[in-house]
């Protein structure tokens, strides 16, 4: 059982200030500290994620740590301070800090607001501290990432996603371009008015990667008028020698590769994407003066999303209101603390006490707040191998209904916790997973919550239903039938010969690698192309499939997901759990809606027979020319339904 700061991992701020039991707890000694925080990655045995820590920015840093390890996976990050006040309120609030006030140039950063001092030479100081730190630590051989506060991260693998991009190319770092800057994307290689933000970028420690930050960081001296991304522009002016060069596609680095590896050059060749928003926002900054982009939020979880980076906006105050404008933020900073103190936030989403009670942390989506528990809730299950995203129809559906809709990514799936035994997987602790999710949103005067599941969301919802009839108001079960049905005693030969793949599961390993070859192929063969397939054209396409693959493909997604059949199958024939199935006798009286699709190419409609044996107030409905995926292949057919059914409960 994890320990209570392990758990405390994306928020260390909620446990006593300087606590004990962390990794890093009383450790200040910079040597000990970054042996203690590096962490190796594929090839690369030291990588280390860092961040600037001031208290004048305290809050943002801690949304900032929140979304980092939460979200992005990145748990190897050190906190950088440059002043005796900030290194001990850093140490307040349990994060890894390092004092490197040693690295700013010619000044010490002193205790004043931050935000009064952009523009000014002082300013310009800190902004040179960084390419600093980041040269001394790639000369000792880190791959390091270096990345402002004021940046909140989605759901993207952050280490995976950097160096994948930085050497499918061969290139020594990658960094955001700030579009608008060049006209022409094809001229990017060679031209000098090219501009790359600083916020947040990686680099290897190359000997491209080296030359390029001992430039940089030494060019403090050279333009101590400018700020560090001024400056890495400056660089580029050829009649000084230029330090790197930008590239964008493939062949455009391999010429920028080959001229850097020119004996005479020595440069660094730097990999340009976009910034993340600004495939939402109309301009480069997220909210502008115009008022074009009042209203528009980005979701955290869309799969163009790495990160948001508030870039034209001084000071907490503002970057705080536009990350919170956008659906970036995360934390609750609402209380007023007496001045000087450093606040302590708590998360605000996706961060539900009573999961986290039993040390499991589970991925949850909402539509919207509860208006103080004042909405009925419905949670959505999902199935194999989907996620949360496969209810986004009917979320968007029902919020407009007037319910808070919670869609969660069950155990082993998306960016939920993924335990790797296959003990892990049994129908009681998938039970109790649901359980302490429905705790923790449920309205309080009522304690329950309407329960719809999708194929092995639906097994888990009837077994909800069936031990904790307390908690669920309704059930709505899309594509599976009642576990007294789904036996093997109780199928046909026919139905048992669709389910071959049940048993191929029990093989160690096998499926997992079937299951990835060709680049995750079978996804496109189960939702796209083969037998099982959506029958509606552009039901799920092919940029969602690419999404499902991406979220398989992070580590022990597939061992987890195929774990839940392993555990079945164990379960339901050398190892029962007795509590189970007595629960599953007893019938059910709460209203039941069973959604069938008449062209699911796995489970057959026999398997409704004998429904209404275990359902006292059941209604069935048939979905036709639809398949197994039914929530995405007849999403307003299924909205329909489940408005129909939930009205009652809406009105209570």
């Amino acid at each position: 059982m994890a320990s209570a700061a392990a758990l405390c991992e994306p928020h260390p701020w909620l446990l006593p200030p300087r606590a004990q039991g962390l990794s890093y707890s009383g450790v200040t000694n910079e040597e000990e500290l970054l042996a203690l925080r590096v962490a190796p990655f594929k090839q690369h045995s030291k990588t280390l994620s860092l961040f600037v820590f001031t208290r004048s920015m305290a809050v943002l840093a801690q949304n900032y740590v929140y979304t980092l390890v939460r979200f992005a996976g990145v748990t190897n990050y050190v906190a950088a301070t440059g002043s005796p006040e900030d290194f001990q309120a850093c140490l307040d609030l349990n994060l890894p800090c390092w004092d490197a006030a040693r690295f700013i140039p010619n000044l010490r950063l002193n205790a004043s607001d931050e935000d009064s001092l952009h523009g000014t030479k002082q300013y310009n100081a800190i902004t040179w501290w960084k390419p600093r730190l980041v040269a001394y630590l790639v000369e000792r051989g880190f791959v390091v990432h270096m990345s402002d506060v004021d940046i909140a991260y989605s759901t993207k693998p952050l280490w995976a996603s950097y160096l994948r991009y930085i050497e499918d190319v061969q290139a020594d770092a990658a960094m955001a371009h700030e579009l608008g800057r060049v006209k022409d994307y094809g001229a990017i290689q060679f031209g000098l008015d090219v501009q790359a933000n600083t916020g947040n970028y990686a680099v290897l420690p190359t000997p491209g990667g080296r030359a390029l930050m001992h430039r940089w960081a030494e060019a403090a001296l050279l333009y101590p008028s400018l700020n560090d991304q001024q400056g890495f522009f400056k660089l580029r002016n050829v009649t000084l020698g230029t330090s790197h060069d930008f590239c964008w596609m493939p062949h455009q680095c391999e010429r920028a590769r080959a001229w850097a590896d020119d004996g005479s050059n020595k440069t660094g060749v730097v990999r340009l994407y976009a910034l993340s928003s600004m495939t939402h926002f109309p301009s480069g900054c997220l909210y502008s003066n115009t008022g074009r982009e009042e209203g528009m939020t980005v979701d955290p979880c869309h799969w163009t999303m790495m990160y948001v980076h508030v870039i034209c906006r001084a000071g907490a105050g503002r970057k705080t209101k536009n990350l919170k404008r956008a659906g970036f933020w995360f934390i609750d900073d609402s209380e007023i603390l007496p001045a000087g103190q450093i606040p302590r936030c708590k998360p605000l989403r996706w961060n539900y006490p009573h999961i986290e009670d039993e040390f499991l942390r589970l991925h949850l989506v909402r539509t919207s707040a509860n208006d103080g528990g004042r909405k009925p809730v419905v949670l959505l299950l999902h199935g194999f191998p989907e996620g949360w995203f496969s209810w986004r129809h009917q979320m968007e559906a029902l919020r407009d209904a007037g319910w808070c809709a919670v869609a969660m990514d069950l155990r082993g799936y998306g960016t939920s916790d993924k335990p790797q035994d296959i003990n892990s997987y049994r129908m009681r602790l998938l039970v109790e997973d649901v359980v302490g999710v429905i705790r923790a949103i449920a309205p309080p005067d009522t304690g329950r919550v309407a329960l719809c599941g999708h194929d092995w969301g639906g097994m888990i919802g009837w077994h909800v239903a069936h031990m904790y009839p307390e908690l669920v108001d309704r059930l709505a079960v899309v594509c599976f039938p009642h576990p007294q049905r789904f036996k093997c005693s109780q199928m046909s030969l026919e139905q048992l010969r669709r389910c071959w793949y049940i048993f191929a599961f029990q093989l160690p390993w096998l499926p997992e690698l079937l299951l990835q070859a060709g680049d995750y192929n079978v996804f496109d063969a189960m939702f796209l192309k083969g037998p099982t397939a959506c029958k509606r054209p552009g039901a799920v396409t092919s940029q969602q499939v690419e999404r499902y693959k991406i979220a398989f493909s992070q580590p022990g997604a597939l061992t987890g997901s195929i774990n839940y059949y392993r555990a079945l199958l164990d379960e339901s024939t050398r190892n029962p759990d007795h509590s189970v199935q007595k629960a599953l006798q007893r019938p059910l009286t709460m209203p039941v809606l069973l959604m069938w699709a008449d062209q699911d190419a796995v489970l057959r409609p026999p398997l409704l027979r004998g429904t209404e044996k275990h359902v006292l107030n059941l209604r069935v409905h048939m979905l036709e020319n639809c398949s197994h995926w039914a929530q995405q292949d007849r999403p307003e057919e299924v909205n329909r339904l489940l408005k129909d059914f939930l009205l009652p409960a809406a009105s209570q």
